[in-house]
């Protein structure tokens, strides 16, 4: 007897609602993705595998990139292993930041912050009550925030010109109002790319 295959993308990210209706950047990236998968296949985007625990993860492998329709740059991909083949390829980590196992550490010129504690949250903005606060232009009121879930630290972007992250060795990658996981080491820029940016603040996994 005929069967039906079933075929699975999935991205995440901020969406625009009309009534019954969701649309936007993340609903065209995720039926890009839809599109892509073969029947019985699983795809998702690097940022959104990020976000993934870390059982999950270990479930994942590279799939090439795609370039999301009107927009310039690329997103890398990748598939959920959910079964066994004999030509299956051992699934590995697409390449999302090292999990965070201890405790974060933030520097920002004079300032120094260190959070180890589950559910802790550190705030950063131009708002006096921020635990890091940062006056330039760039920066909004309450910009972003880090916190400590599962043993990872996640930033949220809040601001009105983006945050920017740049891991050690790795492309910066402009973050906005969306979260990504943090991992390893290497800066953020509050509001402007690192590479341009006068208000950086450090960051460690440690």
């Amino acid at each position: 007897q005929g069967g039906f295959g079933v075929r699975i993308g999935f991205h995440s990210g901020p969406v625009k609602q009309r009534g019954d209706d969701i649309f936007g950047d993340t609903v065209n990236l995720a039926l890009q993705l839809v599109d892509r998968a073969k029947s019985g296949q699983i795809i998702t985007s690097e940022s959104t595998a990020a976000s993934l625990s870390a059982a999950v993860q270990e479930r994942l492998r590279p799939l090439g990139h795609i370039e999301p329709k009107g927009k310039a740059k690329r997103v890398l991909l990748g598939e959920l292993v959910w079964r066994k083949g004999p030509d299956d390829p051992a699934p590995s980590i697409i390449s999302a930041p090292p999990v965070a196992r201890g405790a974060l550490r933030l520097q920002y010129r004079s300032t120094v912050i260190v959070r180890r504690r589950e559910g802790d949250v550190i705030t950063v903005g131009r708002e006096d009550g921020c635990d890091i606060v940062i006056a330039g232009q760039a920066s909004s009121r309450r910009h972003c925030t880090i916190e400590r879930r599962n043993a990872r630290f996640f930033l949220t972007d809040h601001s009105t010109n983006g945050t920017f992250i740049a891991p050690e060795k790795q492309p910066e990658a402009a973050v906005r109002t969306a979260t990504v996981l943090l991992g390893g080491r290497g800066a953020i820029g509050i509001g402007q790319s690192c590479v341009v940016a006068s208000d950086i603040v450090a960051y460690a996994c440690e």
